[in-house]
């Protein structure tokens, strides 16, 4: 929050003109990575397209990348190819980029996200099967780990939740906390699908435990009260399934899924015959 406040300083003024000293620029591109690591994406993305609109060939490579990355982070249709949009003019204007291969990685992501699973596993096995590649992925031993979550998120899309796992397995000692999160995620989802609650709860703590990404995080929670309620064993899942709603609902107000929430854990607190704290 500092950081954020010590940048809108700097930038303060430049809204509707060109910040044609290079250190206002800067400013303008580590405040949008300032509010992309708090999760503020419409932020970030105002703040990267300064970038993009006045700044130097030099300053727009990475410009593009990371406009790409908050885009996708959105998670919708329209930010999707919007997202390939960035990276497409990345990799054709820096074709010697230093971030071409990790940018290829996370376009196969989002034909993944996407439902296109069959193009997306061909690009995975070609981008880890070129020589041009190789040696890089042996030095960069997270990018493997990458490859390796992108055939688990794959084959949880295909609903082949044992490969996936396979796949998943392979990546989860990664050193990349927000990829970690990620992984448990899905982790969980596919022991979650495979009828396995105590699997999914155990993978899905996991991911609310790291705080490297807020939205991930809240995800996780979200995913851990849900399986808690769709378990519900005995009265302790339902008021495990309570709280955890009642902790989401207070701490994430303006959350997209807060109405959601609030309706699930009305009806864990029916089920507990506790009818008048539902209403």
């Amino acid at each position: 929050d500092k950081a954020i406040q010590k940048f809108i300083s700097i930038t303060t003024g430049y809204d509707n003109r060109e910040p044609r000293n290079k250190l206002i620029r800067n400013a303008y591109y580590w405040l949008g990575e300032a509010y992309y690591c708090k999760g503020q994406l419409n932020d970030a993305i105002k703040s990267y397209e300064v970038i993009i609109s006045y700044g130097s060939y030099a300053e727009k490579e990475i410009a593009h990348y990371s406009l790409g990355w908050a885009l996708c982070e959105k998670g919708d249709r329209v930010s999707f190819e919007a997202a390939k949009e960035q990276f497409n003019l990345l990799l054709t204007n820096y074709p010697n980029t230093e971030y071409r291969l990790k940018t290829e990685l996370k376009q196969v992501e989002i034909e993944i996200e996407e439902g296109n699973a069959e193009k997306a596993e061909k690009i995975i096995t070609e981008l880890k099967n070129s020589s041009e590649n190789v040696d890089f992925l042996i030095k960069n031993n997270n990018l493997i780990k990458q490859t390796d979550f992108l055939f688990g998120l794959l084959y949880e899309k295909k609903k082949d939740y044992n490969k996936a796992l396979v796949f998943l397995k392979k990546s989860e000692d990664t050193i990349d906390l927000k990829l970690k999160q990620k992984i448990n995620i899905q982790s969980g989802l596919c022991y979650k699908a495979l009828g396995d609650f105590k699997k999914a709860i155990f993978y899905f703590n996991l991911a609310s435990d790291i705080s490297a990404n807020e939205k991930i995080q809240v995800l996780a929670k979200s995913y851990l009260a849900d399986t808690y309620f769709g378990r519900r064993t005995n009265q302790l899942d339902l008021e495990i399934a309570s709280k955890a709603y009642e902790d989401l609902i207070t701490q994430y107000p303006n959350h997209d899924l807060n109405t959601e929430w609030r309706k699930k854990k009305a009806s864990a607190l029916r089920q507990q015959n506790q009818d008048d704290e539902a209403i």
